[in-house]
């Protein structure tokens, strides 16, 4: 991989700092773990960093035998863990993945290459769709994030926009030059999740450049499991009314109309007659999965798509407007 890094950065350290928060990852680890050991990137140019969230399966032993350093992280969440391994890492670069994700092998050369074209670029990101296996659920979860990404409210997703810059990136799957990253951290760790946004909104802030590209891509599973899902989506919710007391613009007006729309629907149907309730219902059931079967995510998918949808508007309600009302003073959620 050619670049055109200084000669002051031409040390014994790597290239690349690879980190990796993680917390009661066995079953995960190990396939992203052996998708970084497939890297076309020569293995001496890069370093995994593992930070373990205080797990209590098998996640360290894991991470030591592919090689791994292995630091604590007593806050035991994303934040945390990234703080923790930007500051043992040694390369110019710092990726951040994540233990659910699966890296093609011309990730980090691909990563490398965009960094190191152009002096102004702070940091890259790219598309994250899911695994070719997949199970319904999760591909149900998926067109929701692409329905998300395309009105411009999620970076989770695998749409494929084109190169050049963009305002967010996603924190699972992007690469930054490290004095960039240095002059814009800690990572907040006072945010129960959007500490990646935060981040981007503060580079922004910098005049930093952000750069979307297609090419450096990472294969995301989605939740598997209807409550890991609403879990995940109440703190998606929680963290983007936290950072959005941070940062103007961050919360939007469709952020807003997701939270009071299950209330809403609840008070209008409330005041019909239950045929009326059980025909708009039917109606919308019908809907949200034809649209899954348009759409080609399979008939399984497709079932279970309106499920997810629920799930999502009341998770999301539950999440932002409790976070309005009561914030959250400790990052875990408790």
């Amino acid at each position: 991989v050619e670049t055109n890094l200084s000669a002051d950065l031409m040390t014994d350290a790597p290239l690349v700092s690879v980190v990796i928060p993680v917390k009661n990852g066995s079953g995960r680890l190990q396939h992203c773990l052996e998708s970084l050991q497939r890297q076309d990137f020569p293995r001496h140019e890069f370093e995994i960093i593992v930070s373990d969230g205080r797990s209590i399966d098998d996640t360290v032993q894991i991470a030591r035998a592919y090689g791994c350093t292995v630091v604590d992280n007593p806050r035991e969440t994303v934040a945390g863990g990234r703080n923790v391994g930007i500051a043992a890492a040694r390369g110019a670069y710092i990726a951040f993945s994540e233990d659910d994700i699966v890296l093609p092998p011309n990730w980090l050369s691909e990563g490398v290459r965009v960094l190191s074209s152009n002096a102004a670029i702070a940091a890259v990101g790219g598309p994250t769709p899911i695994p070719p296996t997949s199970k319904s659920f999760g591909k149900a979860i998926d067109l929701i994030f692409r329905a998300a990404s395309h009105v411009g409210y999620s970076v989770q997703s695998g749409i494929a926009q084109p190169l050049g810059e963009t305002t967010d990136l996603p924190g699972g799957n992007a690469m930054y030059k490290r004095e960039c990253l240095e002059g814009a951290r800690p990572m907040d760790e006072g945010l129960i999740t959007g500490e990646d946004v935060d981040l981007h909104a503060r580079l922004r802030k910098q005049g930093r450049i952000l750069v979307f590209c297609p090419a450096f891509l990472a294969w995301h599973h989605k939740r598997d499991a209807p409550r890991r899902f609403f879990v995940q989506i109440r703190r998606f919710a929680q963290g983007r009314v936290q950072v959005g007391r941070r940062h103007a613009g961050i919360v939007r007006p469709l952020h807003w109309s997701m939270a009071v729309l299950p209330l809403s629907l609840a008070i209008i149907l409330a005041l019909h007659s239950v045929p009326t309730f059980i025909a708009v219902l039917a109606f919308s059931v019908a809907a949200i999965i034809g649209t899954g079967l348009v759409c080609r995510i399979g008939f399984r998918a497709s079932l279970w798509l309106p499920v997810a949808a629920v799930i999502f508007l009341v998770a999301w309600s539950v999440g932002f407007l409790k976070e309005w009302a009561h914030p959250t003073t400790d990052a875990t959620g408790k």
